[in-house]
């Protein structure tokens, strides 16, 4: 199994890849690497249910239709990934908290 940093750069690379083929390029995210990691530290026991920090840039003008379908689609991408890259740890993610940073 690879190291837990290495699997936040993979899970990075995967979902912006599918963030930017599902609604443009001018759209990227980045996932907290310290959050991601403290959630997935199994030393102390498993945690019940826990939230992944994701920072997402959008283009100026954007509707907030558009941001739920965006945490949406995320929220299954990250589960996804989570899902195949830890089968035995595997723990549903109940819900993502997305910081919105608008492109100049």
């Amino acid at each position: 199994m690879l190291k837990q940093i290495d699997s936040v750069i993979i899970a990075n690379k995967v979902l912006n890849h599918s963030l930017k083929k599902k609604f443009g390029s001018d759209f990227t995210l980045r996932i907290d690497s310290m959050v991601y990691k403290k959630n997935r530290d199994y030393r102390n026991g498993f945690r019940q249910s826990y939230n992944d920090k994701i920072y997402v840039v959008v283009p100026n003008n954007i509707r907030m239709e558009m941001l739920k379908e965006i945490e949406e689609f995320l929220l299954s991408k990250l589960n996804d990934f989570c899902m195949c890259f830890d089968f035995n740890n595997y723990k549903i993610i109940p819900g993502i908290t997305m910081v919105i940073r608008v492109r100049r």
